[in-house]
């Protein structure tokens, strides 16, 4: 046994006890085939005693969490702030250290095996989310979501299945710090499963349209002969297959199939190993797992531009056969991938004809794919790859194989005669209300720019792209020219330059050859400049459409970044950036949410000069991305789901964001009065409705129009009406108020229910650089325990955000009240705001009143003495603390109540004093004699230089082209 813990830790696992887990009869403590971790247990899964002795944390409601913590406010499975979750993060990890969660030893899986998680990466870049099998002691690599993908910000799902019949397995979750330098990002898992795993060992005779193995275990007849294993420990499955057409590729030929030459004139080729470019394509084929292992793939990289394709084809399939299906593995892995379509031709050069396509970045693995062939007449079937916005798309296929019913017709397909797409016949055959596509196809009138792609060839979205990563062009964004300044791109290993004090790597590629945009304080004085980027006009926005994109702040203040959303009657800023965060020389992600339903529209980034003298500091951008823009279209069946409900012109929503203050149908049927007379909701446009300052706290909500006293915090203007003459609810954190003091409100008193849900939704506002927190609580009784149920304490900017609360309680009819509570936090700049809060109709006013508790009623912010301090020392009242008294008037705040910097003066003998003050005397001193250098630069340089000419302008950079674009006459302008 003392053998076995050895050899489990040289292979970097945990020591395991002896005992196999089977999926058939799964024990629901060790060898449990889910968790979601809200028992504070792991179900049999351990931490690595032997990784980079750092472990998955669990986040609860209860548990501490570092300051600044920016993890996932609520937890994936109840989606409450009561509800757990593991995490790990930057702020007790080490750079390039790895924390792994190894699962309970499974005797052996199905074929259909797989696993899945709930992730949620947050913060700035932590590293990458990876998911490894491992038997014998040997890993293999099944998945890796990385941190700069899509699944950002929010809770996403991955599912990747397992290497079927390998025995005494585990599964390794590994969490890979890769950070520079530690920061406040990491990952968040929720809801682990397992998934179908479940081996068959039935003796009965299997069902029709099955084969049986000889242990009893049953398949279908699409998995006989496809390159992977059903039949475990014996491969019957996969022996006996003359009569399939099968291609591994591993003799580096292209068996049957060959490259057509009337499409973009570029091939798939052989290929083993990792692809040309990073962050894109298969490291192993699928065959052999290796990276020894064939496979072919379409190369993305230039000279192909967006919408070129390249097309393989079968050998010639005779049209009279029934149940021809094929059969292969498929590899979609890229930021912005392109689209992998199977179809047939009946003709040579002749039309495609599509039946099955996907454009979904899969990540990592092979992914397997069965369809049904069935044409009146002779056909290939072809594998058309199409190339993404950009090169980091490179689409791969392995293992392809057509079942004994595609018969070969033994004959050459026609050539084709007469004109068809990409060419369009004159006049065109679209009608008056519908688009042209480039290819001919007919779609909808109103399709372009909607982010649906209803072209097949994407022509309808082409001039309005959803993404960008500047590598080829500015995708047609325009420059603002009448405000002078412009964005320029930047390749940085191309460019050698000492003084610039830019990112080294771009975002896209986090190589030195990738391109960005920035703009940068330059020699001359350019304060109050501004620099305006304008995207595209979009037709329309879904309710959870936002603008994402990453930025990285560089150099010394430069000023701030803001966005802007621009409609025909309006300009309104959705999102600002303040450069006097702590977020330097690094690239972070942030979004901006668009409104519902906001049509024609543009999107404007904005970065304004804020500098006194020129420095080589500024703003660099990548990766722009619309995310979950597309309006969902009408229901096919005419009918929604149980947890959905259905606007006027038949597209469904979540039932749960009925009657919120936000538009999810847009012809507004969602939002009418006559629908929500069931609903609890408040707007504060008259007063408080049913809500109350509750008594003990330290200070009172306040009900507000327009901005905050104080500056640098709080709303401009209500969420209702979207205009300073709104009202909302905000708590004033202007001193006589210390940190820590508390503002709460209390609802009306809600009966629980256990057969309706209770959501309270809500908009929330938190700007400024001293926010502390905003609770949701809830009590059943009067002084009695608070229950927490969601909490954030992130300043967010100017912006409203909506939050969606479960209040649900496990007992029926017991009356409890929701309570939102304001927490100051260290500084005056930390005005907090809610709008707009409504109650789901399972919400329903008790009969009576709550009881008064046992515990006596909260009388104020409770602090604990402080302790004894030495004479050399000051107490910190909040931490309970002491500090060195070398910390008093230091004009640095090291107490949270700010008391170490309270009646401070630059006179009176204190030796602190007098050092802040000679300070502020040589820094005035050394601006001044800055500022007298650069004029006298300046003077010198307009003296030697000759005036400019009207046709000279300042030196600029223009916009880049591209090529496959149809641009409008001002697609720069």
């Amino acid at each position: 046994m003392r053998f076995l813990q050895i050899l489990c830790v040289f292979m970097g696992l945990a020591a395991v006890s002896p005992q196999t887990c089977d999926f058939n009869s799964p024990d629901g403590g060790n060898c449990a085939t889910s968790c979601n971790f809200e028992d504070g247990s792991l179900c049999g899964w351990t931490q690595d005693a032997d990784d980079d002795g750092y472990d998955w944390r669990f986040r609860t409601s209860t548990s501490s969490t570092p300051n600044g913590f920016a993890g996932p406010a609520e937890d994936h499975t109840t989606s409450s702030y009561s509800g757990v979750y593991m995490y790990v993060d930057g702020s007790y990890t080490n750079v390039s250290t790895n924390t792994r969660l190894i699962s309970p030893v499974f005797s052996r899986a199905a074929r259909t095996c797989r696993i899945s998680v709930w992730h949620h990466f947050f913060g700035g870049e932590y590293g990458d989310l990876e998911i490894k099998q491992v038997s014998g002691g040997v890993r293999k690599h099944l998945y890796k979501v990385d941190d700069d993908a899509q699944a950002l910000l929010k809770w996403y799902y991955s599912e990747v299945y397992l290497d079927p019949c390998v025995e005494n397995f585990q599964v390794i979750l590994e969490g890979q710090d890769r950070q520079r330098e530690m920061m406040e990002g990491g990952i968040a898992i929720d809801d682990i499963a397992f998934i179908d795993c479940a081996f068959d060992t039935n003796a009965a005779p299997c069902d029709s349209g099955y084969y049986q193995c000889q242990s009893g275990a049953c398949y279908s007849n699409d998995f006989r002969c496809d390159f992977a294993v059903d039949c475990c420990g014996e491969t019957t499955d996969e022996n006996q297959c003359d009569a399939y057409s099968m291609c591994d590729f591993e003799d580096q030929t292209m068996c049957e199939w060959n490259n057509l030459y009337d499409d973009s004139g570029y091939d798939w080729v052989v290929h083993h190993g990792d692809t040309s470019s990073s962050r894109t394509g298969p490291d192993v084929d699928h065959t052999t797992g290796t990276s020894d292992g064939y496979y072919i793939y379409f190369d993305v990289s230039r000279p192909v531009l967006p919408l070129e394709y390249a097309d393989i084809a079968s050998y010639v399939i005779s049209g009279e056969t029934i149940g021809c299906k094929i059969r292969f593995w498929f590899h979609m892995k890229g930021a912005f991938i392109g689209r992998l379509e199977v179809g047939t031709r009946e003709s040579n050069n002749g039309p495609f004809h599509s039946i099955w396509a996907t454009n979904e970045d899969e990540s990592d693995p092979w992914y397997f794919e069965v369809l049904e062939l069935s044409r009146e007449n002779d056909f290939q079937v072809v594998f058309r790859a199409v190339r993404g916005l950009t090169a980091y798309g490179d689409i791969a296929l392995d293992d392809i194989s057509l079942t004994p019913e595609c018969t070969p017709a033994n004959r050459n397909l026609p050539e084709h005669t007469t004109l068809f797409p990409p060419f369009t016949l004159p006049g065109g055959g679209c009608g008056e209300t519908q688009f042209t596509c480039v290819s001919g196809q007919c779609v909808r009138g109103d399709a372009r720019c909607d982010f649906n792609y209803d072209c097949d060839d994407f022509s309808d979205e082409m001039e309005c792209p959803a993404g960008c990563s500047f590598e080829l062009d500015f995708c047609y964004w325009k420059q603002d020219l009448q405000d002078g300044g412009q964005w320029k791109t930047r390749t940085s290993a191309a460019d050698t330059s000492t003084t610039f004090n830019g990112p080294r790597d771009d975002h896209t590629t986090g190589g030195g050859f990738g391109k960005y945009i920035y703009v940068e304080g330059t020699e001359i004085p350019t304060q109050g400049q501004k620099t305006r980027l304008i995207s595209p006009t979009f037709r329309i926005a879904s309710r959870s459409c936002r603008f994402t994109f990453w930025f990285y702040m560089f150099g010394v203040e430069y000023g701030d970044i803001e966005i802007f959303v621009k409609t025909a009657s309006s300009e309104k800023r959705i999102r600002k950036i303040v450069e006097d965060l702590p977020q330097y020389n690094k690239w972070l992600p942030e979004e901006a949410d668009i409104d519902a339903c906001t049509e024609n529209f543009q999107i404007i980034v904005q970065s304004q000069d804020e500098q006194l003298v020129p420095f080589s500091s500024g703003f660099a951008l990548d990766d722009f991305l619309f995310l979950d823009c597309a309006i969902p279209l009408p229901s096919l069946g005419g009918q929604c789901s149980a947890l959905q409900s259905q606007c006027a012109n038949g597209v469904c929503y979540p039932s749960s964001q009925q009657c919120d203050f936000a538009q999810d149908c847009c012809d507004g049927t969602d939002e009418l009065a006559s629908h929500c007379v069931e609903y609890h909701m408040c707007d504060f446009e008259n007063n408080f409705c049913d809500w109350t300052n509750l008594e003990g706290d330290d200070f009172d909500w306040k009900r507000n129009n327009g901005g905050t006293s104080s500056g640098n915090t709080g709303p401009s203007r209500d969420h209702t009406t979207n205009t300073a003459d709104g009202y909302y609810l905000y708590t004033e954190v202007d001193r006589p108020l210390r940190s820590g003091d508390r503002a709460r409100i209390g609802s009306y008193t809600i009966l629980s229910s256990v057969t309706e849900d209770c959501n309270m939704r809500f908009f929330y506002h938190l700007n400024g650089q001293g926010i502390g927190s905003l609770n949701v609580y809830t009590r059943q009784s009067v002084g009695g325990p608070l229950t927490r149920m969601w909490s954030q304490d992130t300043q967010r900017g100017d912006t409203w955000f909506y939050a969606n609360v479960n209040l649900g309680l496990i007992t029926n009819n017991v009356a409890f009240q929701a309570i939102i509570e304001g927490v100051r936090g260290p500084y005056q700049a930390g005005d907090m705001a809610i709008d707009d809060v409504s109650f789901t109709p399972g919400c329903k006013q008790s009969p009576y009143e709550l009881p008064t508790g046992t515990t006596p009623i909260y009388t104020g912010t409770t602090r604990l003495p402080a302790p004894p301090c030495n004479n050399n020392q000051i107490k910190c009242p909040v931490e309970y603390t002491c500090i060195p008294d070398s910390k008093r008037c230091n004009g640095v705040v090291d107490c949270q109540d700010g008391s170490d910097e309270e009646a401070c003066s630059a006179s009176g003998g204190d030796s602190n004093g007098m050092a802040i003050a000679f300070g502020i005397i040589f820094s005035i001193i050394g601006v001044m004699i800055i500022i007298m250098a650069v004029l006298l630069f300046l003077q010198r340089r307009s003296k030697s230089m000759p005036s400019p000419s009207a046709s000279s302008g300042l030196p600029g950079t223009s916009g880049l082209d591209n090529p496959t674009y149809v641009k409008s006459p001002d697609a720069l302008s």
